[in-house]
């Protein structure tokens, strides 16, 4: 799901300046490429099966009648663990396990938009003169649901490439978080911003299968309690220049003066 407003603060405002290849050239000092270990990238592998769902090719063959593999899927998540692998990464592919209860309000928004646009498309479908592809293109992107012939195909694929795959009690960012403190894994490999924040020191998201190394966004821990104590910091500035600028030395909490600001120790 993701830190309300937290996304900007794990990647670098110029955009895709990582690659997996310089990630893994930051763990040879622990892992040399001619030792005999590697190191282990935890993926969160509902949010790549998730993205490959929303790709037009799999949208397309989700909704194909009579129903069909959708292969599109399996081969995006092949396409991105390949690039793990060439780089010199071990990828541990991580399930979601039971629903979490805390997430039931946001579980059923979610289902509340899936249900919603089904019975929009099924409107459509009924309207023979309806030509708005784009409009269609999109419900289908909301429709589309995780099926278990899918999560087979992939289970299957992991198999193939010798990709260990283990399943988590409730969300695999926990489970992921839980293997990086353990130092089982090096490096979190996600689509959404939680793992950052809970603390996993390396987190490659955004990656991109369009070069070799693997083009991507490094999040660290270490830098993500900097931009987020600088928010903090700015934030109180601009407070405190606001109160003066009104005249006011009145707070909300009472204080008739205007305190100072000194570091925040996160």
């Amino acid at each position: 799901m993701g830190v309300q407003d937290g996304a900007p603060y794990c990647r670098p405002s110029r955009g895709m300046t990582d690659t997996v290849e310089s990630i893994r050239g930051t763990l040879n000092q622990k892992y040399p490429s001619d030792g005999p270990h590697l190191p282990y990238a935890g993926v969160d592998l509902s949010g790549w099966i998730v993205a490959a769902l929303k790709q037009k090719q799999a949208v397309q063959q989700v909704f194909m009648e009579p129903p069909v593999p959708v292969s599109s899927a399996v081969d995006y998540i092949r396409q991105r663990a390949d690039i793990l692998i060439k780089n010199g990464f071990i990828p541990l592919f991580i399930f979601d396990g039971a629903t979490n209860p805390a997430k039931k309000n946001t579980n059923d928004a979610r289902s509340a938009i899936a249900t919603k646009a089904k019975e929009d498309l099924e409107q459509m479908y009924a309207n023979p003169n309806e030509t708005d592809l784009a409009k269609l293109f999109k419900l289908q992107q909301l429709a589309v649901q995780v099926r278990k012939d899918v999560l087979y195909e992939v289970l299957m694929m992991a198999k193939e490439m010798d990709i260990p795959v283990i399943g988590s009690a409730f969300e695999a960012d926990s489970q992921i978080i839980a293997l990086g403190k353990q130092g089982i894994i090096d490096v979190a490999v996600t689509m959404d911003s939680d793992i950052p924040y809970q603390g996993m020191c390396k987190t490659i998201m955004r990656l991109s299968v369009q070069s070799p190394d693997g083009n991507c966004c490094l999040a660290t821990f270490t830098d993500l309690l900097q931009k987020v104590k600088s928010k903090i910091q700015d934030a109180r500035q601009q407070d405190i220049a606001k109160a003066r600028k009104r005249g006011s030395r009145q707070f909300d909490n009472g204080l008739t003066t205007v305190p100072s600001v000194h570091p925040i120790d996160i």
